[in-house]
């Protein structure tokens, strides 16, 4: 019977497979070939099928080399919408097929065919969507047949010309909104202004959709379109990959995104029809807008006549998407066609004015119909730019269409954007705007063809499109009224679908890179496996380690080559990144003169490379090879494609000093300079002017202060003043602080830079970041607090911007705007920016200025001009503005003079993903890059003439392009769209610097001047720059001096003699690293396991790497799950691994935490040996993430230890904790005030969960005595404690796994994160205790002082180190709080279940206090809460067990132990055995210690609540005092008992916890 069973479940199992087997293969390859045979026997032409993709991903590769070509406005923009449909229509004629996946698609652009199709819907049914779609445009444009019948017939009341003549009012107010604020923008009449018009319309037509359609305002429905647009981004980039089956279905983060954003709009639209089915019910709201329609028809839903919820609600998504999309992109397209064609415009305006008259004239729907130049103009611009490239239909039935068969499963395509642009259909100049032909209607203009569907054609032709063109007709009369309009110099033109023809300049495309993932099938041989996976894992890092430094180079200098290309030969891994430090080193140890060329001194290789190879050519860096590009139209080329040839990928070590817009690539970069753009918009920088002028005028007073004291002249190192200056000016105008607030970040990111620079040295060694270096260490510690600081600014901002009290319009307003928009940037993209502002903003313009002043210093001639020049604009005194600035035409020259011969940044990088043409003759390999060598173009003679390298402003007298004969070799902020945005900001604060210098001092180079123009990223003068300033005489003083702090930030760059790796090295290493590694995980374990066995030790077998803390954890979780009663033992809940242990092995076994043996000792002759020699057996370190909250003296060794607890005893002296009663009193007193509020009357109870009363009171203590401030003030440290506790016990269970600690886990990120901000604080507080205890206000005998008096010693080596204070305090915050808080807690539990010792105690406190406050004196009177203190520690005690280490062979006992393992005390298992503490040890049996602790234990270590020996707890006298004021404040006051709703489960989070609180009944005395 069973095999028949079986073998029946085989049958079935093969035959779904088989059955399975044949749907894909027919799907994939028998269904589509079939497909493909009858239409080419029709006669049809098409391209060959790809199984499975089809031409996706040939049409997406066509698309993406499409639009990294730049177009301009008259071409045609059919190659990048529809590259593949285009070219077959070229080489094939008006019908054809091509394959979207398996399904072929026959392309119809014969008019009579596409009228058929539009004609028969339900022969010719909508086809089925990509499924991602529908959640975009789902509702009426997707149903068909009845459903679809239904629908329209509900919906269509909604946009009758009678409703849609209700709408004009809304019409108009909306767009009037937007019309007001560019009015705003532009300020008079003779000033124009930019404007990126695109969100401005995305944000009319949505709020026009809300209010009309939805009765609801743009605010409300603002988050939705923010959804949609997000969501349309994210479903256009999944299209790319339909072809892969199940895609959608992946839980990639695009996909979980895509679902996120739908739960997110169907929660908001549901909220929005809840509300508006409230405000009809109370008779509030209309039913005669979509809304009101959708859900009127809702009623109707149980008649099977009306529509669901769910259905109303896809309707409402599809309006929302819809009735914003197209009507948006119709309005962009028609404004940057009439800025083209600038006569059309005018006619437009001319029938504006004389159809609706002036400004003020409020145009209603008969004087919009009237608009004839109009409605031609939104017919041509419909015609060229539709908005939906494409329409299709579905054949589900063998169907005749003209003179063609199509048979079932195909698909009908209707190309609109080619049938559009037809000139068999339109005329030879159908790709020309000319409104003309539409003159006399559609029907003329088509030749009565159906070769005009915008919105579609037919009975499914949209519904809204008279909505739509006469909201459009509002929106442009309005503006015509008041505008007139151009194209900006800056526009890119460049449509793209994004389900509508948008206007979105770059895509980004997204290289997957697939891993092949090899499964080991487990083996009883674990050993074996883990063996083979580590040799595996070697070899393939060998093989990418050589292919890295090696093969690919070598591969690339072979192409390069072979294209014609020369250039240096490639050395392993390092390139010829030593042979430039080299020449580096050796150029900067010869003198040059301010009229010699430095190019040899800052880029001698590039130099030599060029001399010795050509204008284009290659070197190395590292084992990247780098194309050299000098040539104007190559250059040209590179900076205009910002796809082919992106920023290249930000090193790693870069990330840690700056990234932001500068580095970005693709859609990232696009979206930040979008948003960062306005900030520098030219009156945004108006409005800087007298911020520029504050900063300077500091600088200048300081100057002038210095020359008086003097006399008439004194030497000034300008550098240090220039870098505040601007550093200054950054942080007023783009952050709205003052630079002392921001001080120490430029001080930081200086210094970052300097480290960067000696990182990159090293960059080419793979994996040199990661090494524990002074240099790695600390630029990541300034990583830190650059983030930290820059954080605090930008909360600070926030709450100033929430309370109304903070500009929004300078940089960080706009980025802190974004944020609250999923198309913003998160907190993280701020930071970023922030940072990359921060350096750049002071940076560029430092160094313009310095290189200014010292050129004017050397040419005295042009000083003079351009002083004579600023005398005769703006005066001697007059306040510098905007206007005047500008027109300083000479200052203009000088800059750019000083700009070609000091460039900011020296050279540029574009890396190159893919093979690409450069030009006929130059083809680059993916993997390579480009170098733009800025500083030898601006200095090339051939490009500038034989006086290239003289000073001479004259060269741009007639402006930039004359100077370059309209070539691309003037490069200081690089070029095309990715020209720096704040190079006007640069150049106007440098302006404005200069005038004021200039009107008060003359200058001449100091005699001490040496030049040496040196890169620190950008080009600094390495010894500064020592000026001689004269007082000019016949200035006015007009200017009061500010007092500020000067930063003196003059470095030197040390560097160092980079050693050569070389491959036998390398793989020494990794095979020593593969023996280390078989070593520790297997050969020295099994060691172990035989030595102990041979000492006649029992215990587990090895498990490769885990060792037992698998079945630990498994078996803990295990214990957990079941219920616990009170008296029930708890070590079976806390302990199971050691109690099964104990039972199966007896009281002395080892187990494996990982590869390391730990032995168990419960002998107390032996556990006193161990405590007693603290040098033999120090401290464990094995977990070292509990280093990170319990650090310090707790585990530190040796020496240390022994210095640690010298330093900190004096803080736990008896006398001390004398002086600590008041405190602790206040402390408790405070709590127990609380609970009577709660319990308000005698003799009434009330229930509370005192665990977390008890945990703040201890935070309370520790802060006031030890630390000198409130538990307010420590607050936010213990609350992050004790969550790191628990993530660190979490992250125990997976501590087998090498390295995990450092993998970027939820967890990990979040434990670093928390360590850094308990750092924070920490460092306030201690700031806070120095500037008191400088003052004098602060006591110096708590624990806190004690540290820092012991950190004035650090010098001499006997004091403790900021560092190492950290840590102090980091421990005593946890152990001084966590100690005494479940010592409490577990006490009242307690005594809450033994009642009769609950009175005895009370009893005792009465007898001994009577109504006085509790004193030393009479705490030490307390015998029975000593006992009962002592029973608690014994029962729950704080550390359920102490480790041990081993470092040298040694006896304990009778054993003999190697080095390797460890020894481990479990105290929990010592304080209940039975042998130890009798038959009634798991009792509460406080009686036990009535003649102390030595009688308790019969003069055995078995009592270890703090430990024992030489490393006892410091703190416990301080605990046990603390805990028994409480309790005796507590006692006095009230009784209490378990609450019913307490639940027994005392949890380990490194101390024992009441997982579940402490629900206790109090009752009032």
């Amino acid at each position: 019977m069973s095999f028949s069973v079986v073998t029946a479940a085989l049958v079935v199992v093969a035959a779904a497979a088989f059955l399975w087997t044949w749907r894909i293969v027919k799907y994939v390859w028998i269904k589509p070939k079939t497909l493909e045979s009858y239409l080419r026997r029709q006669g049809l032409a098409g391209t060959p099928y790809t199984p499975l993709v089809g031409d996706i991903k040939r049409n997406v590769d066509m698309m993406m080399e499409a639009r990294s070509k730049l177009i301009n406005i008259t071409d045609d923009i059919t190659p990048r919408l529809l590259p593949l449909a285009l070219k077959m229509f070229n080489s094939h004629g008006r019908s054809f097929f091509i394959w979207i996946g398996p399904v072929p698609a026959v392309m119809i652009t014969n008019p009579e065919q596409i009228k058929e199709v539009f004609n028969k819907i339900y022969d010719f049914e909508k086809a089925a969507t990509f499924p991602l779609f529908r959640l975009l445009a789902g509702g009426l444009a997707s149903y068909k047949g009845d459903k679809w019948a239904n629908h329209r017939r509900i919906i269509n009341p909604a946009f009758h010309l009678e409703k849609i003549k209700n709408m004009v009012p809304a019409f108009y107010n909306c767009c009037s909104e937007v019309v007001c604020q560019w009015e705003k923008l532009v300020p008079d009449k003779e000033t124009p202004c930019e404007v990126d018009v695109w969100p401005w319309l995305v944000n009319l037509t949505a709020d026009v959709i809300s209010h009309t359609a939805f009765g609801s305002s743009y605010k409300e429905g603002q988050r939705i379109f923010q959804l949609q647009g997000e969501l349309a981004e994210l479903v256009a980039q999944a299209f790319k990959k339909s072809y892969i089956p199940g895609l959608r279905f992946y839980p990639t983060k695009s996909n979980r995104r895509i679902k996120v954003i739908d739960r997110e709009i169907d929660t908001i639209l549901r909220g929005l029809v809840t509300k508006r089915e409230k405000a009809k019910e109370a008779g509030e709201a209309v039913n005669n807008d979509l809304l009101g329609i959708l859900l009127e028809s809702n009623s109707e839903e149980s008649q099977r006549n009306g529509m669901s919820v769910e259905e109303v609600m896809k309707e409402c998504k599809l309006f929302y998407f819809a009735g914003q999309e197209t009507t948006s992109v119709l309005l962009v397209w028609t404004m940057v066609l009439l800025s083209y064609h600038q006569d059309w415009q005018v006619k437009a305006r001319e029938e504006v004015m004389q159809t609706l008259g002036g400004n003020n004239t409020k145009p209603d729907i008969d004087s919009l119909s009237n608009l004839k130049v109009m409605t031609m103009i939104f017919n041509e611009v419909l015609r060229l730019y539709p908005p939906v490239a494409q329409l299709k239909r579905a054949v589900n039935k063998e169907m005749k269409l003209g003179e063609l068969t199509l048979p079932s499963g195909v698909q009908v395509y209707i190309p609109t954007a080619l049938v559009h642009r037809d000139p068999e259909l339109w005329g030879d100049d159908a790709a020309e705007f000319n409104p003309e032909r539409f003159r006399d209607g559609l029907s003329k203009a088509t030749k009565n063809q159906v070769s005009f569907f915008p919105f579609g054609w037919g009975p499914r032709i949209c519904i809204g499109q008279s909505f739509a063109l006469l909201e459009a007709k509002m929106a442009m009369a309005l503006i015509l009224q008041r505008f007139s309009f151009e194209l900006s110099p800056s526009y890119v033109h460049a449509p793209q679908t994004v389900m509508t023809t948008h206007m979105i300049y770059l895509t980004h495309t997204q290289i997957s890179n697939y891993l092949s993932y090899i499964y080991i099938s487990s083996s009883s041989d674990t050993s074996a496996v883990a063996v083979a996976a580590v040799v595996v894992a070697v070899t393939v890092l060998i093989w990418k380690g050589l292919n890295l430094a090696w093969f690919r180079p070598k591969k690339h200098e072979a192409y390069l080559k072979k294209r014609g290309l020369s250039g240096t030969p490639f050395t392993f891994l390092v390139g010829d990144a030593l042979r430039e430090a080299s020449m580096v080193e050796q150029a900067k140890t010869r003198p040059i003169s301010l009229n010699d060329d430095y190019t040899p001194r800052v880029m001698p290789m590039i130099l030599q490379t060029v001399k010795d190879h050509g204008e284009t050519c290659y070197m190395w860096m590292g084992p990247t090879a780098s194309v050299i590009v000098t040539k104007p139209e190559h250059i040209k080329e590179v900076l205009n494609r910002v796809n082919d040839f992106p920023k290249p990928p930000v090193h790693p070590v870069v990330e840690l000093f700056a990234t932001g817009v500068a580095l970005y690539s693709g859609e990232k970069w696009s979206k930040h300079r979008k948003i960062i753009n306005p900030s520098f918009h030219l009156e945004k920088l108006k409005i800087m002017i007298p911020a520029f002028h504050e900063s300077c005028i500091e600088i200048i007073s300081k100057w002038e202060r210095l020359v008086r004291e003097q006399g008439s002249s004194a030497e000034i190192d300008v550098w240090p003043y220039l870098e505040d200056v601007t550093s200054d000016a950054i942080s007023r105008t783009a952050f709205g602080s003052s630079y002392e607030e921001g001080k120490r970040i430029f001080e930081l990111q200086e210094e970052q830079g300097r480290r960067l620079v000696k990182a990159l040295e090293m960059a080419f060694i793979p994996g040199v970041r990661f090494l524990p270096t002074k240099n790695n260490m600390r630029m990541k510690q300034i990583d830190r607090e650059v983030k930290s600081r820059l954080g605090e600014i930008i909360k600070k901002r926030q709450r100033a911007m929430e309370a109304g009290e903070a500009p929004k319009n300078d940089l960080l307003g706009i980025l802190l705007e974004s944020y609250s928009g999923d198309h913003g940037m998160s907190t993280k993209d701020v930071i970023e920016e922030c940072r990359l502002f921060n350096f750049a903003g002071q940076e560029t313009t430092a160094d313009l200025l310095v290189w200014t002043m010292i050129m004017l210093s050397h040419h005295q001639k042009w000083q003079d001009q351009a002083r004579q020049e600023i005398l005769q604009v703006i005066g001697k005194s007059n306040k510098p503005n905007f206007d005047a600035l500008s027109r300083l035409k000479i200052m203009s020259m000088i800059l750019n003079e000083v700009l070609r011969l000091y460039p900011p940044g020296i050279l540029l990088g574009r890396t190159i993903e893919k093979e690409t043409k450069l030009d006929e003759d130059v083809i680059l390999p993916g993997g390579a890059q480009i170098v733009i060598p800025t500083l030898m173009v601006h200095r090339d003679p051939e490009l500038w003439g034989e006086d290239v390298h003289e000073f001479k402003p004259e060269r741009f007298a007639d402006g930039i392009a004359k100077a370059t004969k309209n070539q691309v070799s003037f490069l200081p902020f690089g070029w095309g769209p990715r020209f720096c945005p704040g190079q006007n900001f640069a150049l106007m604060e440098a302006k404005m610097a200069l005038v004021l210098i200039l009107r008060r001092f003359s200058f001449e180079l100091s005699p001490s001047y040496i030049h040496a123009p040196h890169t620190v990223l950008t080009l600094h003068p390495q010894f500064g720059a020592p000026l001689i300033f004269h007082m000019l005489q016949d200035h006015i003083k007009d200017i009061s001096p500010h007092a500020i702090l000067h930063q003196d930030s003059q470095t030197l760059k040390t560097t160092k003699q980079m050693e050569i790796l070389v491959s036998s090295l390398a793989i020494a290493a990794v095979l020593w690293w593969i023996w280390r590694t078989v070593e520790w995980v297997w050969i020295k374990p099994k060691m172990l396991e035989s030595f102990l066995r041979s000492q006649g030790l029992v215990g587990t077998r090895y498990t490769p790497l885990v060792g037992d803390m698998r079945r630990n954890f498994s078996m803990l979780n295990e214990a957990r799950s079941k219920p616990m009663k009170p008296t029930d033992d708890l070590i079976s809940i806390v302990m199971p691994y050691s109690f099964h242990m104990l039972n199966t092995y007896g009281k002395t076994f080892f187990t494996w935490l990982g590869p390391v043996p730990s032995i168990t000792i419960m002998n107390p002759q032996l556990i006193k040996e161990v405590y007693n020699k603290v040098h033999d057996f120090p401290k464990t370190h094995t977990f070292p993430l509990v280093a990170l909250i319990a650090d310090g003296l707790a585990n530190a060794d040796g020496h240390k230890w022994a210095k640690h607890r010298k330093i900190i005893n004096p803080a736990f002296h008896f006398e001390k904790i004398k002086n600590m009663v008041p405190t602790f009193q206040k402390s408790c007193s405070e709590v127990v005030f609380e609970w009577e509020k709660l319990v308000s009357d005698k003799w009434t109870s009330c229930e509370v969960d005192v665990w977390p009363w008890i945990v703040n009171l201890t935070g309370d203590v520790i802060s006031r005595t030890a630390f000198g401030s409130s538990y307010k003030e420590g607050q936010r440290i213990f609350i992050l404690q004790g969550e790191l506790a628990k993530l660190i016990m979490q992250a125990q269970g997976k501590n087998y796994i090498p390295g995990y600690r450092h993998f970027p886990t939820r967890n990990n990120r979040r434990i670093k994160t928390i360590v850094r901000e308990i750092q924070v604080i920490l460092k306030g507080i201690i700031s806070n205790r120095e500037k008191a205890r400088d003052a004098g206000e602060a006591p110096s005998d708590d624990l806190l002082g004690l540290l820092l008096e012991s950190n004035l010693a650090q010098a001499t080596g006997n004091g403790l180190t900021t560092e190492e204070i950290l840590e102090e305090c980091k421990l005593f915050y946890f152990a001084g709080q966590e100690t005494t808080s479940v010592l409490l807690a577990w006490t009242m539990v307690l005594l809450s279940q033994h009642q009769d010792w609950q009175a005895r105690a009370r009893e005792e406190v009465i007898q001994v206090f009577g109504d006085r406050e509790p004193d030393i004196e009479g705490i030490n009177q307390l015998k029975v809460m000593t006992m009962i203190i002592y029973e608690v520690l014994r029962l729950y005690p704080p550390l359920i067990q102490m480790n041990r280490a081993i470092h040298k062979e040694i006896k304990l006992g009778d054993l003999t132990l190697p080095a390797g393992v460890q020894v481990n005390m479990p105290v929990l298992l010592i304080h209940r055995d039975t042998k130890l503490w009798g038959d009634d040890a798991a009792e509460f049996k406080p009686e036990r210690f009535k003649d102390g602790i030595s009688k308790a234990t019969k003069n055995q270590v078995c009592f270890l609540p703090f430990g024992w020996g030489p490393r006892i707890c410091i703190g416990q006298n301080f605990a046990l005092l603390e805990a028994k004021i409480a309790l005796a404040l507590i006692l006095r006051r009230f009784s209490f008992e378990l609450s019913p709703s307490y639940v027994h489960a005392p949890y380990t989070v490194i101390t024992i916890h009441p997982h579940f609180g402490a629900h206790l009944i109090l009752h009032k005395l």
